[in-house]
């Protein structure tokens, strides 16, 4: 009988670190036969998409049942104790997996007690966790794995450099400002990540290009693929991974962080171009050392099996690893409270909008459509409205707004929709600043006055923190599009010009206008005479 797994992660939406991670974990573990589940309190696209394609099966942490598993594979410490103390799911084994030394949600859980192995993902995260109080004993170094697609596929690329990958949701200004001189040295660039095109990394994409510039688990990818790598980003970094830098990188998890170092982009350029015959010539090694220390199946085999095969060990944690727990945990939620989310109504009689005059209605965090409806009877000469869909930043698809007047007859008022939006697409409407709000322009005067509710209809596909990084995503794809209908009506207006050069050619070459040259040089003569 195939064994059952839960894989948790606080969230599941972008290409990012853990979110990554739980992927490639959730694809292994399909491949060894499991019956895997996925645990989050978070789900959306663009990684949704990803998920979907494996058909697994989906838990919603916020409102999930008490079951059993034969192994947790949790990711943050709020996933594995809402599972554990607050829903009552049980399992054989558990494996709690640190992906950082320093963010709190990488925090042991509460529930420490209870799990059979603490991973942490490089040195740095282990001292961590033993600084912590975590018994060494407990803890077993797991650095950003690799699945086996990216050690079948190898980089096809010559020897000279034209192409180059950045792959970044946060790149540093220096960086920035070396794509110009990379470009005036005839080399390539292109961005993945929120600030260009942001989509999951595969072996395929990478092996476009004849180096990469990265941290954390990129870095791993393109070792594993023999394709030469800078390591640099918003911690500075030390540049080319090389024989003689990989083993204290790695410790480090490719994070930049094992040096202080940080250079301009002038010097950046110009390590790039000189350094890359170099490190281009490592690239055997390279592979040789992701497989020895980062293959996926490998890894996840030997883990498994450590306790799979033995028997529940007590653990001596030091005394004041629940002290230091509650510490780092209260970091976390102290900047991660939930913020009561509203959406709010104001009502102009003459003096602007206020607080005063306004209606608000709690908003609920999830993906169902909701329904609004604004009492305005009594609010007798009203000239205007303004609704804010949310207190913060959002995505929100709007399916219906209505003006309901005291006759019955109901006004669409998306047509007059006039709203601080950084993009728009069909009923989508991305906010990207903290203050959303719409207003209603071009109505008939008086509309207002007669009205007696507005009915507001929507879904918030994202909200907060994640709708930002949806909108700076939006603005790159519209900037892309623009770029490319301006390109395509540059290519039109050429088309144009070389069609005109064409017919004024075979004007100029056929016969009529040979003959009647003489007729057309009598009439400059005569011009001449009667001025």
């Amino acid at each position: 009988m195939a064994k059952k797994i839960l894989i948790t992660n606080h969230f599941l939406r972008e290409f990012s670190g853990s979110e990554i991670a739980t992927l490639d974990i959730t694809k292994e573990f399909l491949a060894k036969g499991y019956i895997v589940c996925v645990g989050t309190f978070i789900f959306h696209d663009p990684l949704k998409t990803e998920f979907d394609k494996l058909n697994v099966r989906l838990i919603d942490l916020n409102t999930a049942s008490a079951e059993h598993f034969d192994l947790i594979w949790a990711h943050h410490f709020t996933t594995l104790d809402t599972c554990l103390i607050d829903i009552g799911i049980t399992a054989d084994k558990i494996i709690f997996s640190s992906l950082s030394p320093y963010e709190s949600l990488e925090s042991p859980p509460l529930s420490t007690e209870q799990v059979d192995l603490f991973l942490a993902n490089s040195i740095e995260t282990k001292d961590t966790l033993l600084d912590m109080g975590v018994d060494g004993a407990a803890i077993e170094i797991l650095p950003n794995p690799v699945s086996d697609d990216f050690f079948t596929l190898t980089s096809n690329r010559d020897v000279s450099l034209q192409k180059i990958a950045i792959v970044s949701n946060h790149i540093p200004s220096e960086i920035k400002n070396t794509l110009p001189l990379l470009h005036n040295k005839g080399i390539e660039v292109k961005i993945f990540g929120i600030e260009g095109e942001f989509k999951l990394i595969t072996p395929n994409i990478l092996t476009e290009y004849d180096a990469v510039i990265t941290i954390g688990r990129t870095v791993q990818y393109c070792l594993a693929m023999g394709i030469p790598v800078y390591c640099y980003d918003r911690f500075g970094g030390p540049g080319w991974i090389t024989k003689s830098n990989i083993q204290k990188a790695s410790e480090y998890n490719f994070s930049g962080r094992c040096t202080n170092r940080r250079l301009s982009s002038d010097d950046i350029a110009n390590e790039i171009i000189q350094s890359f015959s170099t490190v281009q010539s490592e690239k055997d090694f390279y592979r040789q050392f992701a497989l020895e220390n980062y293959s996926l199946s490998r890894l996840v085999a030997i883990f498994v099996d450590k306790v799979s095969t033995s028997a529940k060990k007590i653990y001596s944690h030091k005394k004041d690893l629940y002290k230091n727990i509650l510490k780092r945990q209260r970091v976390h939620l102290n900047n991660n409270s939930k913020l009561e989310l509203f959406s709010q109504l104001f009502l102009d009689h003459g003096n602007g909008f206020s607080e005063e005059n306004s209606i608000r209605f709690p908003v609920e965090q999830n993906d169902a459509v909701q329904r609004f409806e604004f009492d305005l009877n009594g609010r007798d000469g009203m000239k205007s409205l303004r609704l804010d869909p949310l207190n913060d930043s959002c995505v929100v698809e709007i399916e219906k707004l209505a003006l309901i007047q005291k006759d019955g007859v109901e006004i669409d008022l998306i047509p007059y929709i006039s709203a601080n939006v950084c993009s728009h697409h069909g009923k989508a409407y991305f906010f990207e600043h903290f203050d959303p709000q719409i207003y209603f322009a071009g109505m008939e005067e008086g509309c207002f006055e007669d009205s007696v509710r507005l009915v507001f209809e929507a879904r918030y596909a994202h909200i907060s923190k994640d709708a930002v990084h949806v909108c700076a995503n939006q603005i790159a794809n519209d900037r892309d599009h623009r770029v490319g209908v301006l390109n395509q009506e540059i290519e039109n207006k050429n088309q144009e010009i070389e069609n005109l050069k064409t017919e004024l050619v075979s004007i100029y070459t056929s016969k009529s206008y040979k003959m009647t040259r003489p007729l057309r040089s009598l009439a400059r003569s005569l011009r001449k005479i009667f001025r």
